[in-house]
């Protein structure tokens, strides 16, 4: 949020994508030791009010710009 990359309608679909990568990579790497799936549940987890954030603001960016677009037709 802070750069804006998941600012832009239809940009919580992205986030989902990037925070799956995320996840993805961290359990493809080897020797993360026996608190690894705690440390991954407790990343995911401050992540959270992140993505509702992203979500909330998604939905009111795509609201507005099905409004602009009807506004123009």
């Amino acid at each position: 949020m802070r750069q804006g990359l998941y600012c832009t309608p239809g940009r919580y679909q992205k986030f989902q994508e990037d925070m799956g990568q995320i996840v993805e990579r961290y359990n493809k790497e080897p020797g993360k030791g026996l608190q690894a799936d705690s440390a991954l549940q407790d990343f995911i987890m401050t992540k959270e009010i992140l993505k509702i954030s992203i979500m909330k603001a998604d939905e009111t960016l795509t609201e507005q710009q099905k409004k602009d677009e009807g506004i123009k037709l």
